[in-house]
């Protein structure tokens, strides 16, 4: 399991920062100039149970989210994140889009998939797991080999609760100030003292709510769907 540290940061934290970074780390050879969309789907019991243990800080808790890069269906994953305090863990099963939509529309499917998908089979049956809303943000990396260290910079998060258009350009309502963003810091072990100095000189306002949390909060405060 590794350590995973989030802040809420404006765009000027994040920018002094990233002028840190660019002389400390690699930036992601994974990702363009400006970094990458990552969009997901994410599925919760009937009840919310999942949402509900996010917002009350329990210490063990499961997320399970469908997740594309950049809009394209090339890239598929089912992913499930196991959070134990501040530590996370993540395991996935691939798959395509068919599967995906056969999902949302929850059809009946047949798998060889020993991992996240089989799990999420099951969970539909026992706790009716399903897709709830749809999490965007712009992300840009940077990483490290030392201590296997990413840090990420997820700017203008939104959401959407038409579930049915994942795959399509749903319409994505923002639900944070301009100016606010959120700062991840992962690593292995101990994170290097020179860049815990530098993350403190920002002050950041700490949190351990998700973004699955944050979209979901947003939904409900405003009647529950957004058209």
């Amino acid at each position: 399991m590794r350590h995973e540290l989030k802040y809420l940061v404006s765009q000027k934290q994040l920018m002094y920062l990233g002028t840190i970074l660019n002389n400390l780390l690699e930036v992601d050879s994974h990702q363009g100039m400006n970094g990458y969309t990552i969009r997901s789907l994410y599925f919760d019991s009937e009840d919310d149970r999942y949402l509900n243990e996010s917002i009350n800080g329990v210490n063990k808790r499961n997320k399970y989210r469908i997740r594309i890069y950049d809009g394209s269906d090339k890239t598929v994953n089912f992913e499930k994140k196991i959070t134990i305090g501040n530590l996370k863990d993540k395991s996935s099963s691939r798959i395509n889009r068919d599967i995906v939509e056969s999902i949302i529309q929850g059809d009946n499917i047949e798998t060889d998939d020993e991992g996240v998908l089989k799990e999420v089979l099951l969970l539909r049956k026992t706790i009716r797991l399903q897709p709830k809303c749809i999490v965007e943000y712009d992300r840009f990396a940077y990483v490290s080999d030392i201590g296997n260290i990413r840090i990420t910079f997820d700017r203008n998060l939104r959401t959407s609760t038409r579930v049915n258009e994942f795959f399509e350009d749903p319409l994505m309502i923002p639900i944070m100030d301009n100016d606010l963003h959120i700062l991840e810091v992962k690593y292995d072990g101990i994170l290097p003292g020179y860049l815990v100095r530098f993350i403190n000189e920002l002050n950041p306002e700490r949190t351990s709510v998700s973004k699955y949390a944050l979209c979901r909060q947003y939904i409900d405060n405003n009647g529950g769907n957004l058209l």
